[in-house]
Protein backbone atom coordinates (compact mmCIF):
# COMPACT_ATOMS: atom_id res chain seq x y z
CA UNK A 1 0.00 0.00 0.00
CA UNK A 2 3.06 2.48 1.13
CA UNK A 3 4.29 1.75 -2.29
CA UNK A 4 1.53 2.59 -4.32
CA UNK A 5 1.56 5.93 -5.81
CA UNK A 6 -2.56 6.93 -5.88
CA UNK A 7 -1.73 6.12 -1.84
CA UNK A 8 0.33 9.02 -1.72
CA UNK A 9 -1.90 11.37 0.62
CA UNK A 10 -2.12 8.35 3.31
CA UNK A 11 1.66 7.59 3.12
CA UNK A 12 1.93 9.52 6.84
CA UNK A 13 -0.93 7.51 7.72
CA UNK A 14 0.60 4.10 6.31
CA UNK A 15 4.27 5.10 8.18
CA UNK A 16 2.66 5.35 11.37
CA UNK A 17 0.56 2.20 11.23
CA UNK A 18 3.87 0.26 10.40
CA UNK A 19 5.57 1.54 13.24
CA UNK A 20 3.08 0.85 15.32
CA UNK A 21 2.37 -2.88 13.92
CA UNK A 22 6.50 -3.18 15.50
CA UNK A 23 7.85 -5.34 12.75
CA UNK A 24 11.22 -4.68 11.84
CA UNK A 25 10.89 -5.66 7.63
CA UNK A 26 8.85 -2.30 7.71
CA UNK A 27 12.27 0.01 8.63
CA UNK A 28 13.56 -0.54 4.73
CA UNK A 29 10.52 0.90 3.28
CA UNK A 30 9.32 3.44 5.45
CA UNK A 31 13.25 4.65 5.52
CA UNK A 32 12.72 5.66 2.19
CA UNK A 33 10.37 8.48 3.16
CA UNK A 34 13.27 10.24 5.47
CA UNK A 35 13.83 13.09 2.69
CA UNK A 36 10.30 13.23 2.16
CA UNK A 37 8.92 17.10 1.13
CA UNK A 38 6.99 17.25 4.04
CA UNK A 39 7.99 17.63 7.82
CA UNK A 40 5.49 15.75 8.93
CA UNK A 41 5.72 12.97 6.66
CA UNK A 42 9.93 12.91 8.45
CA UNK A 43 8.49 12.96 11.54
CA UNK A 44 6.35 10.48 11.13
CA UNK A 45 9.73 8.31 9.75
CA UNK A 46 11.58 8.73 12.51
CA UNK A 47 8.57 7.87 15.37
CA UNK A 48 8.09 4.89 13.84
CA UNK A 49 11.90 4.14 13.10
CA UNK A 50 11.65 4.43 16.75
CA UNK A 51 8.94 2.45 17.56
CA UNK A 52 10.48 -0.15 15.70
CA UNK A 53 13.92 0.24 17.14
CA UNK A 54 15.54 0.83 14.06
CA UNK A 55 19.38 1.89 14.51
CA UNK A 56 20.18 2.33 11.29
CA UNK A 57 22.04 5.35 9.95
CA UNK A 58 18.85 7.12 8.71
CA UNK A 59 18.10 8.44 11.88
CA UNK A 60 21.70 10.32 11.88
CA UNK A 61 20.84 11.42 8.40
CA UNK A 62 17.52 12.78 10.16
CA UNK A 63 20.08 15.25 12.13
CA UNK A 64 21.00 17.37 9.07
CA UNK A 65 17.10 17.42 8.73
CA UNK A 66 16.53 21.11 7.77
CA UNK A 67 13.64 21.72 10.43
CA UNK A 68 14.32 21.07 14.08
CA UNK A 69 11.06 19.19 15.03
CA UNK A 70 12.61 16.51 12.77
CA UNK A 71 16.12 16.68 14.27
CA UNK A 72 14.96 17.13 17.89
CA UNK A 73 13.17 13.60 17.17
CA UNK A 74 16.16 11.94 15.73
CA UNK A 75 18.08 13.23 19.04
CA UNK A 76 15.39 11.73 21.32
CA UNK A 77 15.33 8.29 19.42
CA UNK A 78 19.06 8.00 19.08
CA UNK A 79 19.54 8.70 23.02
CA UNK A 80 16.16 6.37 23.86
CA UNK A 81 19.00 3.51 22.01
CA UNK A 82 21.74 4.17 24.09
CA UNK A 83 24.14 1.56 23.02
CA UNK A 84 27.73 1.14 21.58
CA UNK A 85 26.89 1.09 18.41
CA UNK A 86 25.08 4.07 17.96
CA UNK A 87 27.40 6.27 19.93
CA UNK A 88 30.18 4.88 17.40
CA UNK A 89 27.55 5.95 14.52
CA UNK A 90 27.47 9.17 16.24
CA UNK A 91 31.16 9.67 16.79
CA UNK A 92 31.51 9.49 13.21
CA UNK A 93 28.83 11.85 12.43
CA UNK A 94 30.75 14.21 15.04
CA UNK A 95 34.14 13.94 12.85
CA UNK A 96 32.73 14.24 9.49
CA UNK A 97 33.06 17.46 8.05
CA UNK A 98 29.74 17.25 5.86
CA UNK A 99 27.34 17.36 8.73
CA UNK A 100 25.78 19.89 8.79
CA UNK A 101 24.66 19.93 12.50
CA UNK A 102 27.50 18.62 14.67
CA UNK A 103 26.36 20.05 17.81
CA UNK A 104 23.41 17.72 17.77
CA UNK A 105 25.53 14.56 17.91
CA UNK A 106 28.02 15.90 20.73
CA UNK A 107 24.22 16.41 22.37
CA UNK A 108 23.05 13.28 21.42
CA UNK A 109 26.55 11.33 22.73
CA UNK A 110 26.60 13.01 25.52
CA UNK A 111 22.57 11.62 26.65
CA UNK A 112 23.95 8.53 25.78
CA UNK A 113 26.90 8.51 27.70
CA UNK A 114 25.04 9.86 30.84
CA UNK A 115 22.66 6.65 30.63
CA UNK A 116 25.58 4.42 31.05
CA UNK A 117 27.56 6.33 33.64
CA UNK A 118 26.80 3.96 36.08
CA UNK A 119 27.85 1.04 34.37
CA UNK A 120 30.92 -0.83 35.40
CA UNK A 121 31.14 -2.40 32.14
CA UNK A 122 34.52 -2.24 30.36
CA UNK A 123 33.09 -1.83 26.99
CA UNK A 124 31.30 1.65 27.80
CA UNK A 125 34.19 2.43 29.88
CA UNK A 126 36.25 2.57 26.95
CA UNK A 127 33.83 4.33 24.87
CA UNK A 128 33.26 7.30 28.19
CA UNK A 129 37.19 7.46 27.48
CA UNK A 130 37.32 7.52 23.95
CA UNK A 131 34.16 9.87 23.95
CA UNK A 132 35.43 12.25 26.97
CA UNK A 133 38.87 12.97 24.50
CA UNK A 134 36.59 13.50 21.89
CA UNK A 135 34.15 16.18 23.46
CA UNK A 136 37.82 17.87 25.31
CA UNK A 137 38.84 18.10 22.06
CA UNK A 138 36.08 19.97 21.02
CA UNK A 139 36.01 22.29 23.40
CA UNK A 140 38.27 24.48 21.37
CA UNK A 141 36.25 24.10 18.05
CA UNK A 142 36.01 27.17 16.35
CA UNK A 143 32.30 26.47 15.57
CA UNK A 144 30.89 27.92 19.13
CA UNK A 145 27.62 25.78 18.74
CA UNK A 146 29.70 22.59 19.12
CA UNK A 147 31.95 24.20 21.65
CA UNK A 148 29.33 25.02 23.64
CA UNK A 149 27.84 21.51 23.42
CA UNK A 150 31.19 19.87 24.38
CA UNK A 151 31.86 22.64 27.57
CA UNK A 152 27.99 21.23 28.67
CA UNK A 153 29.20 17.60 27.53
CA UNK A 154 32.54 17.51 29.61
CA UNK A 155 31.46 19.38 32.66
CA UNK A 156 28.30 17.26 32.79
CA UNK A 157 30.05 13.88 32.48
CA UNK A 158 33.27 14.82 33.59
CA UNK A 159 34.78 14.79 37.01
CA UNK A 160 36.45 17.33 39.31
CA UNK A 161 39.25 17.64 37.33
CA UNK A 162 37.34 18.25 34.41
CA UNK A 163 35.31 20.87 35.53
CA UNK A 164 38.02 22.77 37.17
CA UNK A 165 39.43 22.78 33.50
CA UNK A 166 36.35 24.03 31.84
CA UNK A 167 36.53 26.99 34.58
CA UNK A 168 39.45 27.96 33.60
CA UNK A 169 38.45 27.81 29.81
CA UNK A 170 35.77 29.88 30.27
CA UNK A 171 37.70 32.70 31.74
CA UNK A 172 39.12 33.47 28.03
CA UNK A 173 35.80 32.07 26.22
CA UNK A 174 34.25 35.20 24.23
CA UNK A 175 31.23 33.30 23.11
CA UNK A 176 27.97 34.29 24.57
CA UNK A 177 26.49 31.26 23.23
CA UNK A 178 29.33 28.79 24.83
CA UNK A 179 29.45 31.25 28.23
CA UNK A 180 25.29 31.00 28.16
CA UNK A 181 25.61 26.78 27.93
CA UNK A 182 28.47 26.79 30.93
CA UNK A 183 26.46 28.80 33.11
CA UNK A 184 23.50 26.94 32.22
CA UNK A 185 25.32 23.22 33.48
CA UNK A 186 27.37 24.48 35.97
CA UNK A 187 23.79 25.88 37.64
CA UNK A 188 22.63 22.15 37.08
CA UNK A 189 25.28 20.18 38.93
CA UNK A 190 25.23 23.05 41.84
CA UNK A 191 21.27 22.61 42.08
CA UNK A 192 22.24 18.68 42.50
Amino acid sequence: ILKKKKNHKLRISIISALGNIGDKKASFPISKFIDDKQELCRINVVSSLKKLKDESPILIHALNDPMFTVRSAAMTALTEYSNIETAQILIEYINNENSIYPELGVNTLAGIIETFSDSTASEYNKLKYETMNLFEGLVANQNEHVRAEAVEAVYRIGGELQRKWIDMKMESEYSPVVKAAYARVKKEILDK
